[in-house]
């Protein structure tokens, strides 16, 4: 069963991007799926930045210890 992943609820988290912060423009999408679980593998379509669904950007908020 897959859980249904809302796009539009993740921000680009790289600081240097110029829509870093701002959900919603359509810019994060899926690149790739990965391990067991299918995790997802985002990407910014504005800088380029890859980074997990994980990584907590809906919350604005990191997970301690976690890198992109």
């Amino acid at each position: 069963m897959e859980i249904s992943l809302n796009l539009n609820d993740f921000f680009c988290p790289n600081e240097v991007c110029g829509d870093h912060g701002k959900k919603g423009l359509g810019n994060i999408v899926i690149y790739h799926k990965y391990g067991k679980d299918q995790r997802k593998l985002l990407k910014c379509k504005t800088c380029n930045f890859r980074f997990s669904e994980r990584r907590r950007t809906r919350e604005g908020t990191r997970r301690e210890g976690v890198r992109s």
